[in-house]
């Protein structure tokens, strides 16, 4: 058993600023991409396997050349379940993220660009696919409001900011994924502008 030696790893974890760009990654390009690539292929790889952290962490090593290092891949968390209207899902949960320093008044006042800090991902999540619906990835994150967060819809090429979301728990991000298909989507974040699809003209329409 290495939950074990996981939870030593954890406890002894110190996440830094490469470990945080990789959650970024993760959560805004290399989930995305690997769901879209092939839906059940990943369902079948993550939602079957003992310790799925170390394997993502080992995936997302290779995508970038960074180390195998065993501190990071244990703060990778994965929870799996049902919705409660029946869809099932993965969520990756992330390290805790240093909060963003920056006060409401100072955002709307524009001293600041929401630019200049990265806005760290909690939680992904990918849900299956059903008859009626494919399957899709969804983020929770930091806002550019010191304790705020934001929900996003995630595609290989673009996310979309689907407004306000809950406390970053997982308790909480789960009942948000119930009616979450119902937002409207408020701006994107091209990231790839080459890899756009017809969806993403639409959904940016």
């Amino acid at each position: 058993m290495l939950e074990p030696v996981l939870n030593y790893f954890r406890r002894q974890a110190l996440p830094d600023e490469n470990t945080f760009k990789l959650c970024y990654l993760s959560a805004y390009d290399a989930l995305p991409a690997v769901v879209h690539a092939d839906p059940e292929g990943f369902w079948r790889t993550y939602y079957l396997a003992r310790y799925p952290g170390l394997g993502w962490h080992a995936h997302l090593a290779l995508v970038t050349g960074s180390d195998l290092g065993p501190f990071t891949a244990s703060t990778l968390k994965w929870h799996k379940g049902r919705l409660e209207n029946g869809r099932e899902y993965l969520i990756l949960e992330y390290p805790e993220p240093e909060p963003v320093g920056e006060e409401f008044d100072e955002f709307l006042a524009g001293r600041r660009s929401p630019t200049e800090q990265l806005l760290c991902p909690y939680f992904s999540a990918v849900l299956r696919t059903t008859p009626t619906r494919p399957s899709v990835c969804y983020a929770l994150g930091q806002s550019p409001v010191d304790g705020e967060t934001t929900l996003r819809l995630c595609r290989p090429a673009a996310h979309y900011n689907l407004g306000s979301g809950p406390p970053p728990t997982l308790e909480s991000f789960i009942k948000s994924l119930e009616e979450i298909h119902l937002r409207k989507i408020q701006g994107a974040t091209v990231r790839h502008p080459n890899h756009l699809e017809p969806e993403d003209h639409e959904l940016m329409n």
